[in-house]
């Protein structure tokens, strides 16, 4: 048995968890960049409760709202001037993935003064960037505890990847996570039981990650449903807050894999929710890798109560579990009854074939052909 891993930064969990941001003052410093969107965390009052209790301690901040689904280069970049031009110390990233995504970029601007060439690969985060707190208020990418910034550009998803951008503190409060809609729940859960069963499949996987990955997947089963059908069941989202950490610190070792690069184009192009797409995705790129990953599909059956002990019958119900999951998240079956085009599936796959990060770790050998009929069979429908 052999990994390496390396974890990093502190946690802080539990309800109400969002007054400790005054213990960390001397983390903060003087003035702070506080990065969320434009809309949620206003109207939940999430952002009107982190301000106040900076006010208290003592602390100036510059509020800069620019953040929508999918941060921009560009909007990532003008983050970054901000945080220059007004002597900022620290950030403070409040609301779902993409705002602390963004943050991470303005953090690597903050110190480089230039974001695209980490993103291209030319050069790579070596250096620590400034004091980063992260508040999660969905519970599904796991930002607030990863190595990875997603950002668009050129209309492409592409990331920055490097621990020294994984947030110094992640404080996550459950009760922030109660304002959510029921499609932003499934939404966002189903990006964390994307995050960990491609984890558990990952040729970057290890004993330890594992740990995490089964943990989730068993929480998610339970709760994610609950967390769906009534808002106000604090138990259910506090359970997928947990879930969606402990995710997100398995991804940071182990990676994720194409059902993430399949999913970016559609988002991209169609709007689709990112966890959205990746489940109705997750069948048929797991059908694809299932000869190489039987052992950790059956157990996984076997977590969830439907084993029989045939490691091959219970890898292949696996895939039954998940759809049946997704009928009570009411998650379409195929891509057609979205309205996506046939003809785009040859210029998505093209895009995923080029993405040698995510096919590195994928548990088979990915021609451009398996990807096209990955897609054209989620297209139809066809297991």
């Amino acid at each position: 048995m052999e990994f390496n891993i390396t974890l990093q930064g502190n946690i802080i969990f539990g309800k109400g968890t969002l007054s400790k941001v005054i213990e960390l003052i001397n983390h903060i410093g003087k003035i702070t960049l506080i990065v969320t969107g434009k809309k949620s965390t206003k109207e939940s009052g999430a952002l009107s409760k982190l301000i106040d209790y900076l006010k208290d301690i003592g602390v100036n901040f510059v509020l800069f709202d620019k953040i929508e689904p999918n941060p921009t280069l560009e909007i990532v970049e003008e983050g970054g001037r901000v945080f220059l031009e007004n002597g900022c110390n620290s950030i403070i990233a409040i609301g779902g993935g993409s705002s602390i995504d963004a943050a991470k970029g303005i953090g690597v601007y903050a110190i480089y003064k230039e974001v695209r060439p980490f993103l291209l690969g030319e050069k790579v985060v070596d250096r620590k960037i400034p004091s980063f707190i992260a508040i999660p208020t969905t519970s599904g990418t796991g930002s607030e505890v990863t190595k990875y910034s997603i950002i668009t550009y050129n209309e492409k998803k592409l990331a920055i990847v490097s621990n020294f951008i994984t947030p110094d503190y992640a404080i996550l409060d459950p009760e922030l996570t109660l304002s959510m809609t029921p499609n932003l729940v499934r939404d966002t859960g189903i990006d964390a039981l994307s995050h960990a069963l491609e984890g558990l499949f990952s040729l970057g996987a290890s004993p330890i990650s594992d740990i995490f990955g089964y943990e989730a997947v068993k929480i998610i089963y339970k709760y994610l449903p609950r967390s769906f059908a009534k808002k106000g069941d604090y138990e259910a989202r506090e359970m997928m807050h947990f879930a969606s950490c402990i995710a997100g610190v398995q991804i940071s070792m182990s990676g994720t894999g194409i059902v993430h690069g399949m999913g970016y184009p559609l988002t991209i192009k169609y709007g689709f929710p990112h966890g959205f797409v990746n489940a109705l995705l997750m069948p048929y790129v797991f059908k694809f890798e299932l000869p190489s990953q039987y052992e950790k599909m059956a157990k996984i059956t076997k977590i969830l109560g439907f084993g029989i002990g045939n490691d091959y019958f219970d890898a292949e119900k696996f895939i039954e579990i998940l759809i049946d999951f997704y009928r009570i998240l009411e998650i379409p079956k195929n891509l057609k009854d979205l309205g996506v085009k046939e003809s785009d599936l040859e210029i998505f796959a093209d895009e995923v074939f080029k993405n040698e990060r995510l096919k590195r770790i994928c548990p088979r050998t990915l021609t451009f052909n398996d990807i096209l009929n990955i897609y054209k069979n989620a297209y139809f429908g066809v297991i």
